[in-house]
């Protein structure tokens, strides 16, 4: 990804930079689910439409860190990235990462 958003704007991004970080691989997304800590977002996925009815593409940023998820389980994350899941139906059939964040460089890395 060109640019260095995520050293521009600091280790840990505000809802607007990851919204910028995301519109670059999906424009005119909705937001579909959010989680915040006082530092900022943590988890961020939006969602395009596909080509074919019932067919939609999330793509989902996700910050380093160790997070409760809803049901109050642990969920930890080794790497801040944006990972990529297409579904069919609102049902996943497949996905994969598609940047993730160097911190010695402070860049994203497209994968």
């Amino acid at each position: 990804m060109e640019g260095n958003l995520e050293k521009k704007f600091g280790q840990v991004l505000t809802k607007e930079q990851v919204l910028e970080v995301l519109s670059s691989y999906a424009e005119n997304s909705k937001i579909i689910k959010e989680r915040s800590d006082e530092m900022g977002p943590y988890l961020l996925e939006v969602e395009v439409p596909g080509d074919k009815t019932g067919e939609t593409t999330q793509y989902i940023y996700s910050r380093k860190g160790e997070f409760l998820n809803d049901d109050g389980t642990k969920n930890s994350t080794e790497v801040t990235n944006i990972q990529v899941v297409y579904c069919k139906n609102g049902i996943p059939e497949g996905g994969t990462t598609v940047a993730n964040y160097n911190s010695e460089s402070g860049e994203w890395e497209n994968t």
